[in-house]
């Protein structure tokens, strides 16, 4: 697995792109860079090793799934979502791009022109901005929802920044946490 063969295919703008990559290489890892030793071996011995980890440190049993009896119903599922009123039904539709890194981990980009340029990496879970491409203002990372009003003055920025991290600012300019 390449981040950066990952990001290129991805729709979005080069910087985008390269965020993204970075993203990644930050939080994903793969087999080959835990175990190379083992994943040489081939795709088959790192199952038969990892389901022999899980059975000895986690109790787990190993058992055959039977994929075939859900092929029918993989097939009627990926008709349908890749079905043109599926795919281009309405909706909600957030103030930003999106694509995820990880669990938790959102790489977002404002539709918003002023700020379009910008890139935040996002950890949903925390209300946390972990990284930032193209800011108009270097700021302190990691930077939690709450502290926006202590580390950007601009209002728009800020309430743009709010956008990204899900969290709408107040009548008082505060960014609003529940």
């Amino acid at each position: 697995f390449s981040p950066a063969m990952m990001a290129q295919v991805r729709a979005g703008t080069q910087e985008f792109k390269r965020a993204f990559a970075e993203s990644m290489s930050r939080h994903l890892v793969t087999l080959g860079e835990l175990r190379p030793a083992s994943y040489e071996k081939g795709p088959t011995e790192v199952m038969h090793g990892l389901a022999q980890f899980f059975a000895q440190e986690m109790g787990a049993e190993r058992q055959a799934l039977p994929w075939n009896r859900w092929e029918g119903v993989f097939a009627q599922v990926g008709r349908r979502l890749t079905r043109s009123a599926w795919l281009h039904a309405r909706g909600y539709r957030p103030p930003y791009h999106q694509v995820k890194v990880r669990e938790g981990i959102y790489l977002r980009q404002p539709r918003e022109e002023a700020f379009s340029g910008i890139i935040a990496e996002v950890d949903t879970e925390n209300k946390m901005l972990t990284g930032l491409w193209n800011s108009p203002r270097a700021l302190p990372l990691p930077l939690r929802a709450q502290t926006l009003v202590d580390y950007v003055p601009d209002l728009e920025f800020r309430r743009v920044l709010g956008q990204l991290l899900d969290v709408p600012l107040s009548n008082s300019s505060s960014i609003v946490t529940s």
